[in-house]
C-alpha cells in the first residue's frame, strides 16, 4: 500500500470563508480572532469550515475534504503536528493525511490510498472526528508563530464524514501531453507522460498493463499526405505494450501517468494515446475523451536474427518434446514419433455414452484443426502419433479393429482415465432354442478369437461341429522369433457328451431315472504366460460320475522370454492373447421315453488385445487410472429354465508394452489377466454344475533408458516381476521437439528472410536452410536427416501469442510456399525433427531465423 497526499489549492470560494478579502496567505493584522479577545497577537483568524466563536459552520464533510486554517501571524512549521492540531474519533482513530505549512496557513490534506486496486481516502466514511487546536497561556502543546508566540486560545468542533467523495473542482479531469514535447520526429525511445488537471482514481493503473489500462496506447502505420507524415487510420491499430505507472503530484494536486514502451518504437510510426471515459476523478466523474498523436523519427531497415543455440532447455516446450537441449547441442529422444496428429482428444472417437469413446485402429479420423498438416488425417494401420496425451479421470477409451494400437507420444503422457483393449464380453447362450453354437468371442485388437460352441447334436453320430471349437492361438507379429511356440496355446474345445453322439448312448439317471443327467464339460481356457485353465463338469443331477463329460484342456503356455538378440521390443512383445474354447453338445435334462433333446454349446471368450505406448518424455499414471488388456468376460447361467449350454473357456490376457524415454510414475493399474470363464450352476433343484477353464494371464513390459526395476511398474494384475521390466533400446525412426515462442519485439511484422540450421550428421557439419544458396531444405517428410517446421503468431513482449493470431505450420520462413509474411506474425516457434531412417548420429547445434525490420 502506498500513501499519497498533497495540498489541493483549487477550492470552492464558499469553502474558504476567509476573514479578509486577500487571497495572499500573509500575516493578518488587526482582524478579529476566532474565540479570543480582539487584538490578540497570534490566533486563528479563519478556516474553510466556517470557524467561529461557536465552532464550525460546516460540520458534515466528504472523505476527501482538505482542511485550511489561516492565522494572524506566520506559523512555525516545527510546531505543527497531530497533537497541536488534533483530529480523532471517540476511539482515538486519526485520519491518514499530511499537514502542510505555508506562511500563516496550515492545511491538512487527507491521503489517497490504493488498496487491492481500490482507491480510499484519509477520512473514513461515517465517522465523527473531533477537531481541536489547543491554545492559551498554560498550554504547552500548541501551534506557535515564527516569533514563538502560543496560540491564544483553544478551538474545537466536531466533523462528521457523511458526504462521500466530492469533485473538488467540479469539472471532469483533463490531460495534457508533457512528453514527448513534439508531435513529429520523436525519439523511438521516448517516455510517454500525461498530466491530469486533478487527482484521478489510480486504482485501475496499479499492476496492470496497456491491455487493461483506461488510457489506450496504440500504434498505426503512417502515410505521407501533402509532404507530411500522418497517421494512416485506414490501417488497423496495434496495441503498444507496456506497464503504465501512476503518480500523484502532491505539490500541484495533479496526477501523472507515464508509460515506457516495452519495445523500441518502430521508425516513422504513428503513436496514439487516447484518454477514455474509463479515467475518473476521485468522485467518479469521467474524464473528457482526448486523443494525442505523434510520429517517430525515421529508421533504416537492418537484417536481424533470433538464435537458438541450445545452451539450455529453457526454450524447449517439454510437454510436447523428446530429446535434450543442453551444452550447445540438441539431441533426439529415443521414442515418441513426430506428433503429426496433434494433441490427443478422446472425443475424436465414437461416443458410446457414459464418457466412453470407441477408437478404430482400421479407420480413425483426426480432424484438421488438430493435425500438423491442417487437414483431416485418417489412421488405418493402428499407429497414432500424438504431440502429447492427456486422458482425464472418468473417461474410458476402447480400441477396436484388426490392427494393434500403437500410440506414440512426442512429449508427456498423463493418464487419469482408462484405456481398454480387452476381448469382447459374451452373452448368455440358450442352447435349447439355438441349433447352432454360439459364435466365438472376439479378441481385443490384435487378440485371438474364442472357439465357437458346439452345434446341436443329431443323435446319429459325433461330428466335429458337435464338439466345442478350439480357441485361436496367441497372435504373433509376422516373422516372430518364437512362432513355433504358439501352436496349441488356444483353449481346447469340450467334447460332445456322450462322446459317440448317439441317442442310444444317452442314459437316464437323474430324478429317479426320469431325466438324463449327462452334461459336457466347459471349454478349456486360453494359454499365454501360463497354461490355460481346464474346463470341467463337476456335478450333475443323480450324482452319477459317469454322467460328467471329460475335462477339456487349456491352451499351452507361450514363453515370450528372453528377448532374442537384435530383436526390437515393439516387434517381439506385441502378442495378442489366445482364445478360450467352446462347450460341447449334450442331452442334459432330456426326459425318458422321448427323443433326446441335445443342446448347442456356449462359446469361449476372445483373448486380450495389444496396447503399445511409446512416450518421448515422461509417463504419469494417476491413482484410479488403468490400461486393461484382459480376456473377454464369460457368463454365468444360474437356474435357467432352458437346457443349459456347456460353457466356454476364458480367453487369455493380452500384451501391454510401455516404452518411456523419460521418467515413469505409475500410480494406476496395468491389467493383463485372463478372462473368468463361463459357468453353469443350476443350484439345488437341478444340481448341474460345470465351468470353462480360466484364461491365462498375458504379458506386460515396461522399458526405460536406465536402471529398470520392478518397482517402477507399480500396481499390476498379475503382480509384476523382474521379467516385466527392461532397458529401452528401441528407437522411433522420427522423433521431434517443439520450441516455445520467440519474439522479435516488433509491433509490425518484419520481413522474414530465411532460417539456417547448423547440424552434424555422422560427425560431418551440414547446413540446412530455406535459402537454396546456403543449404538444402530441411523438408518435413523428406529423406533429409533434419526436418523443420515454423509457426507464426503475433507474439508480444511477454513472449506469448495474441489470441487468434496463431497460424498454420510452414515449411519455410520465406519463399513462395510460406505465409510467414502474414500481417500478424511478429514471432514464431518451431518444430525440429530428427530423421533416423538412414543415419543414427544427428546433432543440431544452432537454429537461426533471419528477418529485416
Amino acid at each position: 500500500m502506498r500513501v499519497l497526499s498533497s495540498l489541493l489549492p483549487i477550492l470552492p470560494a464558499v469553502m474558504l470563508l476567509a476573514c479578509s478579502g486577500s487571497s495572499n496567505p500573509s500575516a493578518l493584522k488587526g482582524v478579529r480572532c476566532v474565540g479570543s479577545a480582539e487584538g490578540s497577537n497570534f490566533c486563528l483568524a479563519s478556516c474553510n469550515l466556517g470557524c467561529s466563536t461557536v465552532g464550525c459552520a460546516i460540520t458534515e464533510i466528504p472523505q476527501n475534504q482538505p482542511l485550511v486554517f489561516d492565522f494572524t501571524q506566520d506559523v512555525d512549521p516545527s510546531t505543527v503536528n497531530s497533537s497541536t492540531i488534533s483530529l480523532k474519533t471517540a476511539t482515538g482513530e486519526s485520519p491518514v493525511g499530511e499537514f502542510r505549512v505555508e506562511k500563516n496557513r496550515i492545511s491538512f490534506v487527507p491521503s489517497v490510498i490504493v488498496q487491492g486496486g481500490l482507491t480510499v481516502f484519509g477520512f473514513r466514511a461515517n465517522q465523527t472526528y473531533i477537531l481541536t487546536l489547543p491554545g492559551g497561556p498554560n498550554e504547552t502543546m500548541t501551534v506557535r508563530s515564527t516569533s514563538g508566540q502560543k496560540l491564544s486560545n483553544t478551538f474545537s468542533c466536531s466533523l462528521t464524514v457523511s458526504k462521500g467523495i466530492v469533485d473538488l473542482d467540479n469539472a471532469p479531469p483533463t490531460a495534457v501531453l508533457l512528453q514527448p514535447t513534439a508531435t513529429t520526429n520523436v525519439s523511438r525511445e521516448t517516455l510517454i507522460l500525461l498530466e491530469f488537471s486533478e487527482y484521478i482514481d489510480i486504482g485501475p493503473f496499479q499492476g496492470g498493463s496497456t491491455q487493461t489500462s483506461p488510457i489506450q496506447y496504440r500504434l498505426r502505420r503512417t502515410r505521407v499526405v501533402g509532404g507530411r507524415l500522418e497517421c494512416d487510420t485506414s490501417k488497423p491499430a496495434e496495441l503498444l505494450e507496456g506497464t503504465p505507472r501512476a503518480e500523484l503530484d502532491t505539490a500541484n494536486a495533479r496526477t501523472r501517468i507515464s508509460l515506457k514502451p516495452a519495445i523500441k518504437l518502430p521508425g516513422e510510426v504513428c503513436v496514439e494515446v487516447e484518454v477514455t471515459e474509463q479515467v475518473k476523478d476521485l468522485s467518479g466523474r469521467a474524464a473528457r475523451r482526448q486523443l494525442f498523436q505523434f510520429t517517430t523519427q525515421p529508421s533504416s531497415a537492418v537484417e536481424q536474427s533470433l538464435v537458438e543455440g541450445f545452451a539450455s532447455d529453457l526454450q524447449m516446450e517439454k510437454d510436447a518434446s523428446s530429446g535434450t537441449w543442453s551444452g550447445g547441442r540438441a539431441l533426439p529422444g529415443l521414442v515418441g514419433g513426430d506428433g503429426k496428429l496433434g494433441d490427443f482428444n478422446p472425443t475424436h472417437g465414437v461416443s458410446l455414452g457414459g464418457n466412453v469413446y470407441q477408437w478404430s485402429t482400421d479407420n480413425q479420423s483426426i480432424p484438421g484443426d488438430t493435425t500438423l498438416s491442417g487437414r483431416t488425417e485418417t489412421v488405418t494401420d493402428g499407429v497414432f502419433n500424438f504431440r502429447n496425451l492427456k486422458l482425464a479421470s472418468g473417461i474410458t477409451v476402447v480400441f477396436v479393429g484388426s490392427k494393434k494400437p500403437i500410440l506414440r507420444v512426442r512429449g508427456n503422457c498423463e493418464i487419469q482415465g482408462k484405456f481398454v483393449v480387452s476381448g469382447a464380453d459374451l452373452q448368455v447362450h440358450n442352447g435349447k432354442t439355438s441349433a447352432t453354437g454360439q459364435l466365438g468371442g472376439a479378441g481385443g485388437p490384435g487378440g485371438g478369437r474364442g472357439g465357437a460352441g458346439a452345434d446341436r447334436g443329431d443323435g446319429a453320430a459325433n461330428r466335429p461341429n458337435f464338439n466345442g471349437q478350439n480357441g485361436e492361438d496367441v497372435q504373433l507379429p509376422a516373422g516372430h522369433a518364437y512362432a513355433g511356440r504358439q501352436v496349441g496355446t488356444g483353449g481346447k474345445g469340450s467334447l460332445q457328451f456322450p462322446t459317440s453322439g448317439l441317442n442310444s448312448a444317452v442314459t437316464y439317471n437323474a430324478f429317479s431315472g426320469s431325466f438324463s443327467g449327462q452334461i459336457s464339460a466347459g471349454g478349456g481356457g486360453g494359454g499365454f504366460r501360463t497354461p490355460g485353465g481346464i474346463g470341467r463338469a463337476t456335478n450333475t443331477a443323480g450324482n452319477v460320475a459317469t454322467d460328467l463329460g471329460p475335462a477339456s484342456q487349456g491352451g499351452i503356455q507361450f514363453d515370450i522370454l528372453p528377448l532374442p538378440g537384435g530383436a526390437k521390443s515393439l516387434d517381439h512383445f506385441l502378442v495378442g492373447g489366445s482364445g478360450g474354447a467352446g462347450g460341447g453338445s449334450h442331452p442334459y435334462f432330456s426326459p425318458r421315453g422321448g427323443v433326446p433333446g441335445w443342446v448347442s454349446g456356449a462359446a469361449g471368450s476372445g483373448g486380450g488385445g495389444v496396447f503399445a505406448l511409446r512416450v518421448g518424455r515422461n509417463l504419469q499414471m494417476s491413482q484410479g487410472s488403468a490400461i486393461e488388456a484382459r480376456g473377454g468376460r464369460g457368463t454365468a447361467a444360474n437356474n435357467v429354465t432352458f437346457g443349459p449350454a456347456a460353457p466356454g473357456g476364458g480367453g487369455s490376457g493380452g500384451s501391454v508394452l510401455l516404452q518411456v524415454g523419460g521418467q515413469p510414475s505409475m500410480g494406476g493399474l496395468l491389467d493383463v489377466r485372463g478372462a473368468d470363464p463361463s459357468t453353469v450352476d443350476l443350484g439345488v433343484s437341478y444340481l448341474a454344475k460345470c465351468e470353462g477353464g480360466l484364461g491365462a494371464p498375458g504379458y506386460l513390459r515396461l522399458e526405460v533408458p536406465s536402471d529398470p526395476s520392478v518397482g517402477l511398474v507399480g500396481a499390476a494384475q498379475p503382480p509384476a516381476t523382474a521379467d516385466n521390466v527392461g532397458l529401452l533400446a528401441d528407437t522411433d525412426p522420427v522423433v521431434g521437439a517443439q520450441s516455445k515462442w520467440y519474439t522479435t519485439r516488433e509491433v509490425f511484422p518484419p520481413v522474414w528472410l530465411r532460417y539456417e540450421i547448423e547440424a552434424e550428421v555422422n560427425g560431418v557439419p551440414k547446413l540446412f536452410s530455406d535459402d537454396a544458396g546456403r543449404g538444402p531444405l530441411a523438408e518435413y517428410g523428406s529423406s533429409s536427416e533434419v526436418w523443420f517446421l515454423v509457426q507464426g503468431a503475433k507474439v508480444g513482449a511477454d513472449g506469448q501469442p495474441g489470441s487468434g493470431t496463431i497460424g498454420p505450420w510452414h515449411p519455410r520462413v520465406a519463399g513462395p510456399d510460406s505465409l510467414m509474411q502474414d500481417d500478424r506474425y511478429t514471432g514464431y516457434r518451431f518444430l525440429l525433427f530428427f530423421n533416423r531412417a538412414s543415419v543414427q548420429n544427428i546433432v543440431v547445434k544452432k537454429i537461426t531465423v533471419y528477418y529485416r525490420s
